[in-house]
């Protein structure tokens, strides 16, 4: 049985953090609140002094732009890539072997993402290397096992620019 946890994302503190307590609407049952400790914070205790979270609708942003969802929730896949990392929705993974590589250039990164028509985890290719085709761009193909050549290199809301071309 798969291990269910989860992380979020903090826009406004620029921090990923694991989330300890979620809670919901008693009459509604939505998810209205998460908390956790950021516990690689250079101010963090480890006991929990530095704390996040709050009401998962809450906006934030810059005055005069457009307001943006504060949090992003993130769930556990329960595989690890090949260095035993755990892989959580939103990160990006790559390897070594075709299509992902080639000649010694990325041309793919995965990101995982949860699709709810298939009630599954997908990994969905981009194309990174603007010198190539791309002809699997965009293709999201269920992952269930199979991640142990894979390493994961970073999130899409802390590292986006690993999406961009020419990323090394």
């Amino acid at each position: 049985m798969r291990e269910i946890k989860f992380r979020a994302y903090d826009r406004k503190a620029n921090a990923m953090f694991p989330v300890h307590k979620l809670e919901w609407h008693k009459l509604s049952n939505v998810l209205t609140h998460l908390s956790g400790v950021d516990v690689h914070d250079k101010d963090s205790d480890f006991y929990g002094d530095v704390a996040y979270g709050g009401h998962l609708d809450k906006m934030t942003g810059k005055p005069g732009e457009p307001q943006v969802k504060r949090f992003e929730l993130m769930q556990y896949t329960g595989m690890k890539d090949k260095n035993g990392k755990e892989i959580y929705e939103g990160d990006i993974l790559t390897a070594e072997s075709y299509p992902f590589q080639d000649d010694g250039q990325y041309n793919y990164h995965g990101v995982i993402e949860w699709i709810d028509c298939g009630a599954a985890f997908y990994m969905t290719k981009h194309l990174v290397n603007p010198n190539k085709r791309g002809i699997s761009d965009g293709i999201s193909e269920p992952i269930d096992e199979g991640l142990e050549e894979f390493v994961v290199i970073g999130n899409i809301y802390e590292y986006p620019q690993l999406l961009a071309g020419d990323s090394k």
